[in-house]
């Protein structure tokens, strides 16, 4: 099991590697309230070592089905404890081949106020294999994906939140790692908290 929390750890990078595009743009959300557009930007530092696993389960035709839960705590205009759900096909060579999974934050989107929501997110590789790629500084910033909140699990001043949110990972030890968020997010509930305002801009 300590072989597979090792490997993991660049395939939890992954996982947790949340992309998709900004898109800043304000418009109804449907029930006759306006959803207003907020710039977003923060970090969070995860320990693989904290995740539970469920025992993996190898297949016939190669490589190995990994199950796993963890937790860390979001920092910056989205302030809260998230709990994210993973799983991963291991390739019998030893990559991450494919990654699903959601995460729940509970917490303050600031501009939006305090509740909770879930991200559903999918990263994709060109040739389905993880691979890690590196920016000019030499940071490690795994390929894009896709992520959005979904709809149906939103809570409180969030409970009409959208958004996509674009993250790079920066490994800090063999079992630690850095992520650092950026994006858009839409809601209806505006708070005067200093949001970044992307109508304003």
């Amino acid at each position: 099991m300590r072989r597979y929390k090792r490997v993991v750890v660049a395939m939890l990078a992954a996982s947790i590697a949340l992309v998709g595009p900004a898109v800043a743009k304000d418009r109804d959300n449907g029930h006759g309230g306006r959803l207003r557009s907020y710039r977003v930007n923060g970090s969070a530092d995860v320990d693989v070592r904290n995740a539970t696993m469920v025992t993996p389960k190898c297949l016939p035709s190669g490589g190995c089905l990994v199950i796993g839960f963890n937790t860390t705590h979001l920092t910056g205009d989205i302030d809260g404890d998230t709990t994210y759900a993973f799983t991963v096909l291991q390739s019998a060579q030893g990559g991450g081949g494919f990654n699903v999974g959601q995460f729940e934050v509970t917490g303050t989107v600031k501009g939006c106020g305090t509740g909770s929501f879930v991200v559903a997110y999918r990263p994709t590789y060109t040739d389905r294999t993880l691979r890690p790629t590196f920016d000019a500084n030499g940071n490690t910033v795994f390929v894009p994906g896709s992520a959005e909140i979904i709809r149906g699990f939103r809570t409180g001043d969030l409970g009409d939140i959208e958004g996509e949110l674009l993250l790079t990972l920066v490994p800090t030890s063999l079992f630690t790692f850095t992520v650092n968020y950026s994006g858009v997010v839409r809601c209806t509930s505006h708070r005067n908290d200093g949001a970044s305002d992307v109508a304003a801009d």
